[in-house]
């Protein structure tokens, strides 16, 4: 029955005495304020808790212009409203029922031997870990012996901690990072007293990573060390939220450093000097007579107290908000937020030459300093000098939206495709640093560093291509939300849109042909497949470079890097690639190997590359439009030879391009597996996929005839693998 509801309204109540009763009446007038007060108690509660939460987590406050994205909605409901459906927003949250993704039920993680177990009370989730204070210590300032044990120094004595010795706290998860691909957890970073049993803000406000990652997709949780490319015999990853994850994924982060001089006791042990002593303890001979009162500094004795100084970093972490927020990207708007809440203000508006109160819209910016907006977290960059460094610890960034950036961080760039002895120097004294986040070439490798990309491309050297070509921090009409959201791409842009905007000719438009030498509708005449293939690797996988360059052959014969041509062509040679970008574009032919020469590029990188090649390959063998053009019947064995790889991330890839092959749809394999187990199912898909029918064989594919395995020549290139430690700073 529906219910009336108009200006005659006042007449109702009269008519349901009639009809019920003044007792019914009276009966459904106290439900209704009976309920009433039970959801305003329920909305104080959750606002109790919420706020309970607030005093465990950064503080989020409105300083210097700040205001927060909900003074934003009122005049921007349609921007406000795709804004809220990004996964910019939700990069950062409070731990909730909104934003937890995790399953929090009892379940036990192990990592390196360690034993974690997430769970729910009370509404709350939580983890019983480590103290995570113990391990921060023991991997920060320790060495790696093993993967439970480090060697530390306690008071200038060193020994060795088996972390799986380490006790076990239950502590609260606080935030949580990532809303799409996987979720990261923190949390809160008090620290037990032994004296009193109670926590306490040794640190401030620091937030410890639980180093776990789950996986929505697959409901799953892992190791967070088999979420990103590291090397096997690396350090745990143990970091804060606080100094670290800060600088990109919170608006106007401040890490809030304080440093507090403080008093620790030292007893001397025999042998003991104070020259010693204040080396261990980053002191000086000096300080410590003065501190002691010790007249003779040559006459100290075992069992002798001292007082030694120390400094104590904590945090005073505040936020203008979590995650990346309207004023991320337009700067701090709280003038412009209250002087526009006057309707009259907005009305003047229309007949001013200049708005009265701005806001920077980084679509009216030229294209370097919009580009450099994104590049506030898109970049790999140091700060000019230490004092820059040392303000943003201890109160926040001086960078806003249109600023020149440049003139508070420099950008490190490899001196690859730019070179200058400057750049060369840098190259030479910090090589690992650079391989950690560029192929040897210098195009990036490393996801997260769009800016450093694009900013070494002609397209935005010489032309005006910015972020903004392509991209749209709003959702635009043509594009469905879900997939904006993936990757915030206006309409079109998928396919040759941007490109054309500039190159404009027939053979880049109307007569593609002519310049891809693929069909028109191919995805070879995709200007992105060419110009910026999937090399880059991030998040759990590849995506595409933002380095933009033509498919290069020399690139990979010098340097190793996987080129646009054999991504695609899996089961072609660099020789063939080379041989077709000679005839049709002039490139000038190299030199090859005898490998380069007769095995399919594909499956030099895939079975004989470094752990950075194997993944690219792996998950281009999983990439549609390279299945369509290579053939999809002979790449399940040789992605069974990844199964076993000693990088989880390579493992993960592997199995996810297996499940796309013909006959291996429900595959079960779970990458986490012990290494007897991971071997066992490779060879199993190794014979499954010899019992299936088919018909690819060739040399290149090292498949005979017969449809059998070259097997030697399968094991010779695994033999000669590229084991080299690798880590990628996604």
């Amino acid at each position: 029955m529906q219910k009336k509801t108009g200006s005659n309204g006042a007449k109702y109540p009269s008519r349901l005495a009639k009809r019920f009763g003044w007792g019914a009446l009276a009966l459904a007038i106290g439900v209704a304020i009976l309920f009433g007060l039970a959801h305003g108690k329920g909305s104080q509660a959750r606002q109790a808790k919420r706020q309970a939460l607030r005093v465990l987590t950064p503080t989020q406050v409105r300083t210097n212009g700040y205001t927060s994205s909900a003074s934003c909605r009122a005049c921007h409901p349609s921007q406000y409203a795709s804004w809220h459906k990004s996964y910019h927003r939700t990069m950062t949250q409070l731990a909730g029922p909104h934003s937890v993704m995790g399953r929090f039920d009892g379940t036990e993680v192990e990592s390196g031997g360690l034993l974690y177990r997430v769970f729910q009370t009370n509404g709350q989730y939580w983890a019983t870990m480590p103290d995570p204070e113990i391990i921060m210590q023991a991997v920060e300032t320790g060495q790696r012996v093993n993967d439970h044990t480090y060697q530390i120094r306690t008071n200038g004595v060193l020994s060795m901690l088996d972390l799986r010795t380490v006790p076990r706290v239950d502590k609260r998860v606080v935030m949580t990072t990532g809303s799409h691909h996987y979720q990261t957890y923190w949390v809160e970073g008090s620290v037990l007293n032994p004296t009193n049993q109670i926590n306490e803000a040794k640190y401030g406000n620091l937030l410890q990573t639980l180093p776990l990652v789950y996986l929505p997709r697959e409901q799953q949780w892992i190791p967070r060390e088999n979420a990103f490319m590291m090397a096997p015999s690396s350090k745990r990853m143990i970091s804060q939220w606080n100094h670290h994850c800060i600088k990109c994924h919170s608006t106007a982060g401040n890490p809030g450093l304080v440093s507090n001089k403080i008093t620790i006791p030292y007893t001397i042990r025999k042998g003991d000097t104070l020259s010693a002593i204040a080396k261990r303890h980053k002191t000086t001979k000096a300080a410590i007579t003065e501190a002691n009162d010790i007249k003779n500094p040559n006459d100290i004795q075992p069992g002798q107290e001292l007082k030694l100084s120390k400094i104590q970093h904590s945090f005073d972490t505040r936020t203008a908000e979590l995650g990346i927020s309207c004023e991320a990207c337009h700067g701090p708007a709280a003038g412009h937020a209250e002087h526009y809440r006057s309707p009259l203000a907005r009305y003047a508006e229309q007949f001013r030459d200049a708005q009265a109160a701005k806001v920077v819209n980084p679509a009216k910016l030229d294209h370097r300093r919009s580009s450099q907006v994104c590049g506030q977290c898109h970049g790999v960059y140091i700060y000019n000098d230490a004092e820059r460094g040392q303000q943003f610890a201890r109160s926040g960034p001086a960078y806003r939206p249109g600023d020149n950036i440049h003139s508070i961080r420099y950008y490190i760039q490899h001196p690859g495709p730019a070179p200058t002895p400057e750049r060369q120097e840098e190259l030479e004294k910090n090589r690992e640093f650079f391989r950690e986040r560029w192929w040897d070439d210098g195009t990036v490798l490393a996801g997260g560093r769009e800016f450093t990309a694009m900013r070494v491309s002609a397209c935005y050297t010489k032309g005006t291509m910015s972020c903004l070509s392509c991209h749209s921090m709003h959702h635009s009409d043509g594009v469905e939300p879900d997939s904006w959201r993936k990757d915030q791409l206006k309409p079109d842009m998928r396919g040759n849109a941007a490109c054309v905007e500039c190159h404009a000719k027939p053979e880049y438009t109307t007569a593609i042909e002519r310049h891809t030498f693929h069909k028109p509708s191919s995805t070879g005449s995709n200007c992105l497949n060419c110009h910026m293939p999937h090399t880059t690797y991030a998040l759990l996988g590849a995506i595409r470079n933002h380095q933009i360059q033509s498919p290069s052959a020399e690139r990979s014969i010098r340097h190793g890097v996987p080129n646009a041509c054999n991504l695609c062509h899996l089961d072609q040679t660099l020789d063939w690639t080379q041989q077709q970008l000679a005839k049709r574009y002039g490139h000038e032919p190299l030199p090859l190997s005898a490998e380069q020469r007769n095995t399919s590029a594909a499956l030099l990188w895939l079975l004989k590359g470094h752990a950075a090649q194997r993944a690219i390959t792996a998950w281009h063998a999983g990439w549609e439009p390279a299945r369509e053009v290579s053939g999809k019947d002979w790449l399940a064995p040789h992605l069974a030879r990844l199964l076993d790889d000693p990088y989880g991330v390579v493992r993960h890839i592997a199995k996810e391009s297996l499940g796309k092959q013909p006959g291996f749809e429900g595959f079960e394999f779970d990458f986490l597996a012990d290494a007897p187990e991971r071997a066992r199912l490779a060879k199993r898909a190794i014979a499954q996929w010899s019992e299936q029918p088919g018909e690819a064989s060739g040399a290149a594919i090292l498949i005979d005839p017969d449809r059998r395995l070259m097997e030697t020549a399968i094991q010779a290139l695994l033999k000669r693998r590229d084991n080299r430690p690798f880590t990628i700073k996604e």
